[in-house]
């Protein structure tokens, strides 16, 4: 598979860095979750996974890959989970938000503290059921 290293722990660090690309999938969903869907939010959120993502892929590299840097299976391994990760939690995610949503809302669009539950500017839809 690749020179110098045993194919058993060739495996192990992969499974590491998919695993690190599983822990910064739920990280980048979580902000998102928590922060918004606005453009300038995406950019931030996009950008920080990005940093942290590869400080985190660099230092697990140095310190508990068997080969001791990084190597392109195991960044690909962490590419691909942090890929399938967000395809397959994006929908259950976007279900829980609009539970909470739902759950918090008060007439007028605004939760029990009084915040507004909707950007300024942005109405809600109101299911409007014909007798």
């Amino acid at each position: 598979m690749v020179g110098g290293v045993p194919v058993g722990l060739a495996l192990r660090d992969l499974f590491y860095a998919a695993g690190l690309g599983f822990l910064l999938c739920v990280g980048y969903s979580a902000a998102r979750m928590l922060l918004g869907s606005g453009k300038a939010v995406c950019f931030i959120c996009d950008a920080a996974v990005l940093a942290v993502g590869a400080l985190l892929y660099r230092s697990a590299a140095m310190s508990r890959f068997y080969a001791g840097q990084p190597r392109w299976y195991t960044l690909a391994g962490c590419v691909l989970c942090f890929l399938a990760s967000r395809a397959a939690l994006e929908p259950l995610l976007s279900g829980v938000e609009a539970f909470v949503r739902w759950c918090l809302a008060w007439p007028g669009g605004r939760n029990r503290f009084g915040c507004r539950l909707y950007p300024a500017g942005v109405e809600q839809r109101h299911f409007q059921y014909a007798a």
